[in-house]
């Protein structure tokens, strides 16, 4: 069994991997940005204000980008920059941090395999939210924990 550790020092871990999937994000914004200079390192006179030279703030032009790039994906059936594996491997990273804060820093093993803390009760419950009726019911029968 493979387990993985995650401590929160300093959320380190987080920050890496956020910075991580930004970098990846940001370079791939680059590269759909219509009117980039050569190198993609230009942002115009606004660059650090955080509206660029058309008027639009950077939000605004990821999420065009963003839109975009959607749509591309759709028509060449490629992998958009924001997949939902890239998403949810940052999501664990984060929560699993929240996670480990909340204990007291301690540290929270997991297994990648198998998508669970080992070796910690009290931090798998953490894992798990509550369900109102009839819905706990049913995915107890659903999904076995």
């Amino acid at each position: 069994m493979v387990a993985t550790r995650y401590r929160a020092i300093g959320c380190m871990a987080l920050f890496t991997a956020m910075t991580a999937f930004s970098a990846v994000s940001t370079l791939r914004l680059k590269s759909l940005r219509p009117n980039a200079a050569p190198g993609g390192g230009a942002r115009g006179a606004g660059a650090g204000g955080g509206v660029a030279a058309g008027g639009e703030s950077m939000e605004d032009q990821m999420f065009n980008a963003n839109k975009r790039d959607w749509i591309n994906c759709i028509k060449s059936r490629n992998k958009p920059f924001c997949d939902l594996e890239g998403g949810h491997r940052t999501a664990i990273v984060c929560n699993l941090g929240n996670i480990s804060l909340r204990l007291g820093g301690r540290t929270v093993q997991w297994d990648p395999d198998r998508e669970l803390v080992v070796g910690d009760k009290e931090a798998a419950a953490m894992c798990v939210r509550p369900y109102r009726a009839p819905w706990d019911g049913i995915l107890r029968s659903i999904v076995k924990v």
